[in-house]
C-alpha cells in the first residue's frame, strides 16, 4: 500500500484548501465517464443501487446484490480508492471470499482502484486537520469517503 504521504497529497489535491475545502471535485467525479463506465460494468453483472449522498459523501456509495447477500461498495472521488463491506466485514483482496465478491474486486482492480483495508481506513490522517472533520473523527475513512461514515 502507498505510504500515508501519498494519500495525504491526494486529499490536499482534491479539497484544495484544508481550512476551506472546495467540494467541486465531487460533482465532477460523480458525473465523469470513468465512474459511469465502472457502474455500467458492475450493473451488467450485478443488481446495483446508488445510495450516494452528494451532500455528505465524497465517494460513490453503492449497494451490490450478490447471491449470498448485499455488498456495500464505496469508490472515492478523492482518488482511485475503494473498499467493500460484506456481511459486516471490510473485505480485502486477500480475504477468503466468494466468487461474486472476487468479481467485484476484479472489476475495481481492472480500473486501477486500490482496495483499502479496515486498519488503514481507521488510521488517523497525518495532514492538516480539516475543521469540519474533527468531530467526525480524523480518519482516512472520513476524508476519502464520507463524513461520519463508520465501520466496525
Amino acid at each position: 500500500m502507498k505510504n500515508k504521504i501519498e494519500f495525504d497529497q491526494a486529499i490536499k489535491n482534491a479539497y484544495l484548501d484544508m481550512a476551506f475545502p472546495n467540494f467541486a471535485f465531487v460533482m465532477e467525479k460523480y458525473n465523469s465517464l470513468k465512474y459511469k463506465g465502472i457502474i455500467t460494468e458492475l450493473s451488467s453483472r450485478f443488481d446495483v443501487r446508488d445510495n450516494t449522498e452528494l451532500n455528505n459523501d465524497v465517494c460513490f456509495s453503492l449497494e451490490v446484490v450478490l447471491q449470498e447477500g448485499i455488498a456495500f461498495l464505496y469508490m472515492s472521488f478523492v482518488g482511485q480508492y475503494a473498499f467493500i463491506i460484506f456481511k459486516n466485514d471490510v473485505i480485502t483482496k486477500h480475504a477468503n471470499i466468494n466468487a461474486d465478491v472476487a468479481g467485484l474486486i476484479d472489476i475495481l482492480l481492472c480500473h486501477e482502484f486500490m482496495i483499502l483495508d479496515k486498519e488503514f481506513l481507521l488510521s488517523e490522517v497525518s495532514c492538516d486537520i480539516c475543521p469540519f472533520l474533527v468531530e467526525a473523527n480524523n480518519k482516512y475513512l472520513n476524508y476519502l469517503f464520507a463524513r461520519g461514515l463508520k465501520i466496525k
